[in-house]
């Protein structure tokens, strides 16, 4: 078992610390991967004006057997949402790669969409017991959501729990990209859910002030 994370400004062996996590060692086979610092695969995405471009993404994650995204419900201020493809996407990016991500709404929209197909979780994990909205995913305001949401197909996941919060699938451009370029299903039609219904835990979420803008990558 390999736990793995990028993170974008603390580092990885302070969160570790900081959640227990080496603690692990002693009653689990699991080791520890900064992904910032690992081997990496290049991966043709997308510039500013939709040309091609390159971006490095960690090894281990590329070549594992079993991917699980473990995410947080947040808003985001690119994307709309960040949910458990996104978190895989750039959580596997090599440094400063994550920025270099950050191409415009357009083109990063369709770079989430691009990398999943290469990283797509086996299983994703959606923890919306404590989410948060607003200047999300880093500066925004906690709300108190109570839902979680799982599923072995990430796009449905991701599309159903953008419904919880609030949004609409199709208003977010990767879940758009995936579902058209079959990669998943994004449709709420065509999506099955286990346990309580979307209604009965629908919470919705404060958007990121720039919401609007965002949806220019259509």
């Amino acid at each position: 078992m390999i736990i793995g994370e990028g993170p974008a400004f603390s580092s990885f062996r302070s969160g570790l610390e900081n959640y227990n996590y080496l603690k692990l060692r002693s009653e689990y086979d699991v080791e520890f991967v900064d992904l910032n610092e690992d081997d990496y695969v290049e991966v043709e995405a997308f510039d500013s004006r939709l040309n091609p471009m390159n971006l490095r993404i960690s090894k281990t994650v590329v070549e594992s057997d079993y991917r699980i995204s473990a995410a947080l419900a947040k808003t985001h201020d690119f994307v709309i949402v960040t949910l458990a493809i996104k978190n895989m996407v750039v959580g596997s990016l090599v440094g400063g790669e994550k920025w270099r991500l950050h191409q415009g709404y357009k083109a990063m929209n369709m770079n989430i969409a691009r990398l999943a197909k290469t990283i797509m979780p086996h299983l994703g994990v959606v923890d919306g017991y404590l989410g948060m909205e607003g200047r999300g995913p880093s500066s925004g305001d906690p709300i108190q959501s109570r839902f979680a949401t799982a599923s072995v197909y990430p796009v449905s996941l991701d599309a159903v729990t953008s419904k919880i919060m609030g949004f609409e699938p199709f208003d977010i451009g990767y879940l758009y990209h995936s579902n058209n370029w079959k990669v998943g299903v994004a449709d709420l039609r065509m999506i099955d859910t286990v346990g309580r219904s979307i209604a009965d835990v629908a919470r919705r979420f404060r958007p990121h002030p720039r919401c609007r803008d965002m949806l220019s990558w259509r």
